[in-house]
């Protein structure tokens, strides 16, 4: 409310710089509300003497707009300049006009207190509509009264330039059916629960969707990325720079803020994860694996509609996840289209055998069967993580492990379609631990693997990790990929695209371990005209003492100057 009684704000001036008026509140708020004339505006029989709520209590932007109607007839920040000459350069600069300043200041600050009381006084009243119309009036005075200082403070948000929002959450959404760890989940959008309960702020946020949006044509994250480090650096590396230098950053400001703007209406923030996370059983410890491998996720509930897959190419079901759902025929139906459409669907370990059933599989032919995937979960069956699982039949996603390895298996399968193939092994007793099949157009890789709650436990060991992120990384774009042995070169054609208005020079290439981390870096004189896709031959030598799994290859595009103007994206090209 109190951020409308700002000109420039009601005129959708976005700048980057704080402005006069803004500036003048921050630091003369003490003398503003102790004259004369602010505390005979700011009282309680001045607010009772005028209409300063709104008509329904539920909806603030009344009030909004209404005072937003009377600040826009006050100058804008830039009408409060006159121009004068600069005495040595003889050149004409903006003089600011203080008179102007404090009309806006004497008018536009009273208003923003009565209308916020206005809004406060409105809420204790729809608490009180049982109390008779006279000792209502005298307990709102004596409220008013009592808060007068309260209200006072509230006007302070102006000088932030930043005003509070008004939210009412959806009702929670009920118990996890999981019902076997504390953490539930809000049914609330993905950007408020990353922010909220895993504490990543919208900057870190912004950086972790990057890679993949910019891979699947969401320029829109990096134009807010661009944004929020040219309001920053306003506020912080050029707050006191000479004019010239403000004037420049303040037009890029809001060029890119117009770029911002005309992405408003794309899907780039929903779109940009790979992977969607079944928020259910432990997934808590899913979102914190990911965030290892640097992969952003979407949390869909057992309500998800199949056609994400068109965006997030992955369904990641955590271990534990499909605990209390074996009888949702809805939930089966949905995982159905979904794979059947082209998604990889990755279950982890499930609590008991029965719960694999939901799992997409094909019916047998002859006998009109569902050829049902079956087993022991991880409340039947428990075993030792050292040496517990070997290769069965050799996978790129296997490319990491060694012939045995030590991971973190509890269950096993005992019976999985025909066209199933089994990629591990349980040393113990030779059963299957983790099996791939192919269903319509997608895939589904079965695995009794906890390493999500392991990882959460310290108790994952590294070669667990990278083989897990092998899995993912494999399961984005389920096709052959490229594999050499250390020591060998691989010959890569990479497609790209300049997303941006602005014509490259040249293109990075970054090399990705197994760990996401960038091994090597060469850049290519390239140039990539704006709009324009091309696709560009590349070869990586490996080291004989490489580490194994699967790697990938990023990109980001170059000026003439060496500067980035299109960051780090994700491409499908790896080698195993």
């Amino acid at each position: 409310i109190e951020d409308m009684a700002v000109p420039s704000h009601t005129t959708d001036d976005i700048h980057a710089f704080i402005k006069p008026f803004e500036t003048y509140v921050n630091g003369n708020w003490d003398q503003i509300v102790t004259s004369d004339a602010f505390r005979q505006a700011v009282n309680v029989d001045a607010y009772l003497n005028g209409n300063y709520k709104p008509g329904d209590v539920f909806n603030p932007g009344q009030i909004m707009d209404e005072l937003a109607r009377v600040s826009s007839k006050y100058p804008n920040e830039e009408a409060l300049y006159d121009t004068g000459i600069d005495p040595t350069t003889g050149e004409p600069i903006p003089i600011l006009n203080k008179d102007k300043l404090l009309r806006n200041v004497d008018a536009l600050i009273p208003l923003a207190i009565k209308y916020t009381a206005g809004y406060i006084d409105s809420i204790y009243e729809n608490m009180n509509k049982s109390s008779n119309s006279g000792s209502l009036s005298k307990k709102r005075k004596v409220m008013l009264a009592s808060l007068e200082s309260d209200i006072l403070t509230l006007a302070q948000l102006i000088g932030s330039g930043t005003g509070a929002g008004v939210c009412t959450p959806p009702p929670p959404e009920p118990s996890s059916p999981a019902n076997d760890h504390p953490d539930e989940r809000f049914d609330v959008s993905d950007e408020f629960y990353w922010e909220q309960e895993l504490h990543v702020s919208d900057y870190d946020l912004t950086n972790l969707y990057m890679r993949t949006a910019i891979k699947k044509g969401y320029i829109g994250v990096w134009y807010k990325k661009r944004f929020m480090d040219i309001l920053m650096d306003a506020r912080t590396k050029y707050a006191n720079a000479p004019q010239n230098i403000k004037d420049a950053v303040e037009a890029e400001f809001q060029s890119v803020g117009k770029k911002l703007e005309s992405q408003s209406g794309a899907n780039y923030w929903e779109g940009a994860p790979d992977i969607a996370l079944f928020a259910n059983g432990y997934y808590k410890p899913s979102i914190s694996l990911m965030l290892k491998f640097g992969e952003p996720v979407s949390f869909e509930k057992t309500d998800f509609d199949p056609q994400i897959v068109k965006d997030r190419p992955v369904l990641l079901i955590p271990s534990g996840g499909l605990y209390g759902l074996k009888g949702s025929s809805f939930l089966k139906n949905s995982l159905d289209e979904y794979v059947k459409n082209g998604g990889t669907l990755v279950a982890f370990a499930q609590q008991h055998g029965a719960d694999w059933d939901l799992l997409p599989v094909p019916v047998d032919p002859v006998s009109g069967q569902r050829e049902a995937v079956s087993g022991y979960g991880y409340q039947e069956d428990q075993n030792c993580q050292f040496n517990s699982v070997y290769i069965d039949t050799y996978h790129p996603m296997l490319a990491g492990l060694g012939q045995t390895a030590s991971i973190g298996v509890d269950g096993y399968f005992t019976s999985y379609p025909k066209n199933g193939t089994v990629l591990l092994r349980r040393t113990a007793n030779g059963q299957p631990a983790m099996l791939m099949y192919p269903y319509g157009k997608g895939y589904v890789i079965a695995t009794t693997l906890y390493t999500d709650f392991a990882s959460a436990h310290s108790q994952a060991n590294q070669a667990e990790i990278n083989f897990v992120q092998n899995i993912i990384s494999w399961a984005k774009k389920p096709v052959d990929i490229p594999e050499i042995r250390p020591g060998q070169t691989v010959n890569l054609n990479i497609e790209l695209k300049n997303l941006v208005d602005a014509d490259a020079a040249s293109v990075k290439f970054m090399v990705l371990g197994p760990r996401r981390n960038i091994i090597s870096e060469q850049t290519v004189s390239n140039a990539v005209s704006a709009g324009q896709t091309a696709t560009i031959p590349f070869s990586y030598a490996s080291a004989s003492g490489s580490e194994l799994g699967v790697y990938h290859v990023d990109y980001a595009l170059l000026d003439a100057s060496g500067n980035i103007i299109q960051p780090q994206a994700e491409t499908d090209s790896g080698g195993a």
